[in-house]
């Protein structure tokens, strides 16, 4: 399974804008500070009207600091879901990794049981029948050499 785009590559910019964006929006509440205390020389409306000020800043800074929540859950949501398919491709590469060799090793055995049938190697002989086949063999060469030709070095008359 091969993606036609990389999420990590083209998101992690945008991502990165999304964390500053937050990062300034959280500095500029705490900019904000404080509700404004109410004057006790201004009108009662004068404060009010204060007050409301201050709220509407600190309202609209935290409407975009939730958006800015939104659009990076949902860019994190995005890398999650690429990254469980990048998963799900490498679970599949290495299910057909295993079967080719599972495929191989039988086809290894099959072929090595073929060999064995078709060309069998002679058991080991043990010590006791290889001393006698030795034995045998030495004494129908001295039988072969003395009948059959004369020694080397053996003087001819």
């Amino acid at each position: 399974m091969v993606l036609s785009n990389d999420p990590f590559n083209t998101n992690t910019p945008k991502i990165e804008e999304i964390r500053q964006s937050i990062q300034d929006l959280h500095s500029e509440l705490e900019k904000l500070g404080d509700p404004p205390v109410p004057i006790t020389g201004l009108v009662n409306s004068t404060n009010i009207l204060r007050t409301n000020e201050y709220l509407e800043r600190v309202d609209y800074v935290k409407t975009d600091l939730i958006s800015s929540y939104k659009d990076y859950a949902k860019l994190l949501e995005s890398l999650a879901k690429s990254v469980l398919d990048i998963q799900a491709g490498l679970l599949d590469v290495l299910r057909e990794q295993s079967a080719m060799m599972e495929k191989k090793k039988t086809t290894a055995k099959s072929s090595r049981q073929t060999l064995t049938k078709s060309a069998r190697k002679p058991r080991a002989k043990s010590k006791k029948t290889v001393s006698k086949t030795n034995t045998a063999k030495s004494a129908t060469k001295t039988v072969r050499s003395s009948t059959t030709a004369p020694h080397p070095k053996a003087k001819r008359s």
